[in-house]
């Protein structure tokens, strides 16, 4: 409206005003269509990356004499055991699991499977097997399967 008065027929406003506000929805279109879209971390991650399952287990040592410390730790788990862990991962960081290695696609696969950039579905990937790694350490602590001084995970 700070134009108004240069408007040379005013008979013409209300096309004038329709052809402003179609501009602007059209920018505003545009725009949206070029932000990246975003997945909040508050609620997907909410421990931090730093867990590591294979360090637990050297440090808490269930297995003394074992020289197979981790296949030893993942041979108390029943199939069901792991499908309860795996099902509790959040589903956005379940997938790029599940396209990976379950049904072994190419990291650049399951990218363009999950319409996301390759970037983004190697942060998942990585965040979902840490969600794994302390899912299956907590499982085991809770479920009496290793014995432990510390119940939670460092």
């Amino acid at each position: 409206m700070r134009r108004y008065d240069d408007l040379h027929d005013p008979s013409r406003a209300k096309g004038w005003l329709f052809a402003i506000a179609t501009n602007a929805w059209r920018d505003r279109m545009r725009a949206r269509e070029r932000e990246v879209r975003t997945v909040p971390i508050d609620g997907l991650a909410p421990d931090s990356d730093e867990f590591s399952l294979f360090q637990t287990l050297a440090i808490e040592d269930p297995f003394p004499y074992s020289d197979e410390l981790h296949l030893d730790f993942l041979r108390l788990f029943r199939d069901e055991d792991v499908q309860a862990v795996f099902g509790s991962i959040t589903p956005v960081f379940r997938l790029p699991i599940l396209l990976t290695v379950v049904h072994g696609f190419s990291c650049k696969e399951a990218a363009a499977i999950l319409d996301i950039p390759l970037g983004t579905l190697l942060s998942r990937l990585h965040r979902g097997r840490k969600q794994l790694e302390r899912g299956l350490w907590r499982y085991a602590v809770a479920n009496g399967l290793v014995t432990t001084t510390d119940e939670e995970p460092p």
